[in-house]
């Protein structure tokens, strides 16, 4: 349960920014913007503009008492389906002695119901094998209130239940006078572990960009003196004015036939009846502001500095071809606009500051906001202001390029094609998301394939200098915008005055610009060629359809081919070095190498040469550093397997540091540094792992370190990881033919051959790594940690047990404690949650580490300062009731139930299974876990969990607990 809170754009940024393009040409002057501003060039689209259509799979329909429902078959994952019941109504349909009711029933409704009294909806759901927060959660927004449950299909019964459940919600909550109270001091802990500096900057820009709106005074979380003391007759006169059947929208996705849902929901919803009269609901519009407006938002946390142009403007709802068209046009000025800035950044043409992007987020429910940012280098805001304000000149004066244009248009119509391809494996969840984002707006749902299709109409039929065009109107002639700066409290006297501001804008406006050159190319990214291919020198079957070779080089690789209807491949290879592999000074360095190297492109590409290969492959690539292992994982389509294979090779051989991209890394990390300093929250999460430890590896990299580092030494530490192929292992998942994966292993993976530069003498006291595994040093003794420090009026509760084992780990084990946390965790949520009413949540993690041979219980949750102790010592008491009681034979049953949902629902994807197949090899370097898991929970007994519970808790732990609380003065 959650409300959605105002979006805190200042914590959308990177420091770099997403896309990169440019090559000379020249505009015209600009024409006077029309009447209409903002309306962009759309003569060719204007003639006719017919609505747009419905998905074809998607099933509208209406009941008789006005309820509208949504209905969206999708098979994958099989066996699954999403019910979301929306309520169109939100905070901004609060009265004003009402503000934060709407998230308050959103909390009642799972505090009892007419057949589920008390917190009985909740056990309900916990019965049939549902869990609270993975499975169902709900949230409530300005404008709506959504309840959402993800659950299996083949039991009729628990569908049954859960729809019972829904009818409950749309028509018959209690608010019990007694829940209520008990549920105040939840929704206030909701609101205070949002406190922080995201959300002081959030409630600063919300000034500005909501100004004299409804929504500015709608916060969603409402008002904190009203939810201490609103009746509980209020709250639901509240419920029974919104939640009527006319003002509610059921939407099901998932593996369904429509023709047998829809009896259900008629059935469940039929005879939902109005308990009052119904109410028209007011459209709140933003108000137009056209005038510039300027602010500074100083914090003394703020650890980077940056300045930003926000433009305002009435938002387009896509209901028409021509919508779709303005749209787009929009989106293509913001993606030129990234990808110029990026591939200048990596050309080191902008050295005053380390990243520049631009955003579009809506505001409200009918305006749209763009955000123009420039982070500054060295704290200079004056420079960052100034790249900023010249490169939205230059591009009023010259324009975008043909082949910015160009690489643009081949790149995004990839991305849209590939969806369109994908269109059976996309994500249920996020699939109901914008399923429920058009039923709030009244909108059509467009199919991948009809959005792939428009969206190459629109491209087709614009020309350079249409889009040169629309940056005038649509964006550059706005006069509704906003300058804002965000700083340091301690750099306050160097923030920009409005006439400074004005003064930059015209000095750049008149500076004898140059206009853009882009060298970007289309590029192969290796040669084949030039490969000198390897050998499979043994095949061999495993269990599960699993098939295992061994190349000359001495890799491995693991074929897993699936038959179900998934387009997607992954593969993975799987190195056995670290970064507990290196020494000291460079466990953290090995890690900042790796994430520089990713970011620099690869082979001949740069990093915006790179992106668009790999949009044109259907492919993307990641790679990371774990403490004991190196992987790189990439994924792709069935029908362009080799680019995988070649994406692969070229990531051990082909790797490069671009001195641009390390100075954008090297001064984040310094802005990490200083957050520690700043940032109460971050340090306290820092000094709380580090107090385990008696190792300076578990710190962070210190300055003199990080000057340490160049281009060069970054590189080799990143080769060592991949110097070896004997020491990787690849696994690939999908549709594919054994043979193909056979030849292209031959060819990329094979051919792989030992580095032995990356032990170049010259670097190698920087680089050389310590081998075998160095573990981090343990602190062998109780610590505590009591840090005031804290800006909020917000307490930090955490308590690490931990202790080395006599025995090594076994799966059956480490699967007892998983269960055990199932039922520890339900008692601190009743307990401290409920009725404490407390906290918001209380996470724990009960664990054995079979890498480690060690046992691990850690619990964690925020709360009033005032009753930090109180709480504490309550959970702590909770724990031991619990490992004294052990699990029942029903909480078992229920996780098993549970459990062995979520590994059948992860064995129809490819890329889970996957990930469920590295797992297992990562912890214990084989597949057992994975071949074994379903077998292992099922032979899970009660005396087994109760058993390695009690044997773990009631050894000698250590004991490591941590409290963060507010400085001296903040209430």
């Amino acid at each position: 349960m959650s409300v959605i809170w105002q979006k805190n754009i200042t914590a959308l940024y990177l420091s770099g920014c997403m896309l990169g393009l440019s090559t000379p040409a020249v505009m015209a002057q600009a024409p006077t913007p029309s009447a209409l501003t903002g309306s962009p060039s759309t003569d060719a689209f204007a003639a006719v503009s017919p609505l747009l259509p419905d998905d074809s799979k998607l099933v509208r329909g209406k009941l008789a008492n006005g309820m509208d429902y949504l209905i969206y078959p999708l098979s994958n994952p099989k066996g699954q389906v999403n019910f979301w019941l929306q309520i169109h109504a939100g905070s901004l349909q609060e009265e004003e002695d009402q503000r934060g009711i709407a998230h308050f029933v959103e909390h009642m409704l799972f505090n009892g119901t007419k057949d589920y009294p008390a917190n009985q909806v909740i056990e309900t759901f916990e019965k049939v094998g549902l869990k609270f927060g993975a499975d169902v959660n709900a949230y409530t927004t300005y404008h709506e209130t959504v309840f959402q449950v993800n659950m299996p299909t083949k039991n009729q019964a628990a569908i049954d239940t859960v729809m019972n459940i829904f009818k409950n919600w749309a028509g018959s909550a209690t608010f019990d006078k007694h829940e209520v109270e008990d549920e105040r001091g939840v929704i206030i802990e909701e609101w205070r572990s949002n406190q922080g500096l995201k959300w002081r900057n959030g409630q600063k820009q919300r000034a500005y960009t909501l100004e004299g709106s409804r929504h500015f005074a709608r916060e969603t979380i409402g008002d904190m003196a009203i939810i201490r003391s609103v009746p509980a007759d209020k709250i639901k006169a509240y419920y029974d004015k919104w939640y009527q059947p006319q003002n509610m929208t059921f939407i099901v996705t998932g593996d369904v036939n429509p023709d047998e849902i829809i009896p259900q929901i008629n059935k469940t919803f039929a005879d939902l009846a109005n308990r009052t009269a119904v109410q028209p609901k007011v459209e709140y519009k933003m108000p137009a502001i056209p005038q510039s407006r300027f602010t500074v938002i100083a914090d003394s946390e703020n650890s980077s500095n940056s300045f930003m142009l926000i433009y305002r403007y009435p938002k387009i709802f896509m209901r028409s071809h021509e919508d779709f068209a303005h749209i787009t046009q929009y989106n293509i000025l913001l993606q030129l606009f990234n990808q110029r800035m990026q591939n200048k950044i990596q050309n080191g043409e902008l050295p005053d500051i380390l990243g520049s992007m631009v955003i579009s987020s809506q505001l409200g429910e009918d305006y749209q906001g763009i955000y123009f940012r420039a982070t500054a280098k060295n704290d200079d805001i004056g420079r960052a202001a100034t790249v900023l304000l010249t490169e939205l000149a230059r591009i009023d004066r010259y324009g975008f390029t043909q082949n910015e244009w160009a690489l643009l248009k081949r790149t995004q119509l990839a991305h849209l094609e590939n969806a369109a391809i994908n269109a059976d494996s996309r994500d249920a969840r996020m699939l109901t998301a914008r399923i429920a984002d058009v039923s709030s707006y009244h909108l059509p749902f467009l199919a991948p394939q009809t959005r792939y299709e428009l969206t190459k109409s629109v491209y087709d039929q614009l020309d350079l200098s249409q889009i040169n065009h629309n940056w005038q109107t649509l964006i550059r002639h706005l006069d509704d915008k906003i300058y804002e700066q965000i700083i340091n409290s301690k750099l306050t006297e160097n923030a920009l005055s409005a006439d400074q501001i004005t003064n930059i804008e015209k000095q750049v406006a008149h500076e004898p610009l140059k206009p853009y050159q882009f060298d970007v190319k289309d590029k192969p990214l290796l040669d084949p060629s030039e490969l000198t291919e390897g050998d499979v020198t043994r095949q061999a079957s495993l269990t599960d359809n699993m098939t295992e070779l061994t190349l000359s080089n001495g890799a491995k690789v693991i074929i897993y081919p699936t038959q179900f209807d998934d387009k997607k491949v992954s593969l993975v290879a799987i190195g056995d070095q670290g970064a507990l592999n290196f020494t000291d000074q460079n466990y953290h360095a090995v890690k900042l190498a790796n994430s520089v190297v990713n970011s620099s492109g690869l082979g001949d590409l740069s990093t915006t040469e790179l992106k668009s290969w790999l949009a044109n492959n259907f492919a993307n690539i990641n790679t990371a550093v774990l403490e004991r292992n190196a992987t790189i994982s990439v994924m792709g389509n069935q029908d362009k397997l080799e680019p995988l294979f070649q994406l692969i090779h070229a990531r051990f051989t082909r790797t490069k540091v671009n001195p641009e991209i390390w100075q954008v890394a090297k001064q984040a990390q310094e802005h990490d540094l200083d957050a520690l300093d700043n940032q109460p929250k971050s340090k306290f999460k820092q000094l709380s792992y580090q107090m385990r430890f008696d190792d300076e590896r578990a710190g962070v990299m210190n300055r003199a370190t990080l000057e340490q580092l160049t281009p060069n030494t970054l590189l080799a530490l990143d080769k060592q990881l991949f110097a070896n192929p004997a020491n990787f292992t690849f696994m690939i998942v999908g549709n594919v033919n054994i043979d193909e994966v056979k030849q292209l292993s031959e060819r990329y993976l094979a051919s792989l051959m030992a580095d032995k530069s990356s032990h170049d003498s010259k670097i190698a006291s920087l680089t050389e790594p310590a081998s075998p595994i160095v573990e981090l040093k343990r602190h062998n003794q109780d610590t505590a940690l009591l840090l005031n420090e804290e800006n909020e009026p917000y307490a930090q509760v955490s308590l690490l047990l931990t202790h080395r084992l006599d025995q090594p780990v076994t799966e059956q084990d480490r699967q007892a404690l998983l269960a055990f946390n199932f039922a520890l965790n339900r008692d601190l949520r009743v307990e401290i949650r409920e009725k404490s009413s407390g906290a918001y949540s209380v996470s724990t993690i009960t664990s054995l580490n079979p890498l480690t041979d060690e046992f691990t219980f850690k619990m964690a949750f925020s709360c009033d300062p005032k009753r930090y102790q109180a709480l504490f010592t309550r959970a702590q008491e909770v724990v031991k009731q619990r490992v004294e009681k052990g699990i029942t034979q029903a909480e078992l049953d229920e996780y098993k139930q549970m459990q062995l949902r979520a590994i059948a629902v992860q064995k129809n994807n490819n890329a889970q299974i996957l990930r469920l197949m590295l797992t297992s090899y990562l912890t214990y370097h084989n597949l057992s876990l994975y071949n074994d898991i379903e077998q292992t929970i099922n032979h899970l007994t009660v005396e087994v969990i109760n058993h390695v519970s009690q044997r773990e808790f009631n050894h000698t732990n250590y004991r490591y607990s941590a409290i963060l609380l507010p400085k001296k003065g903040v209430e």
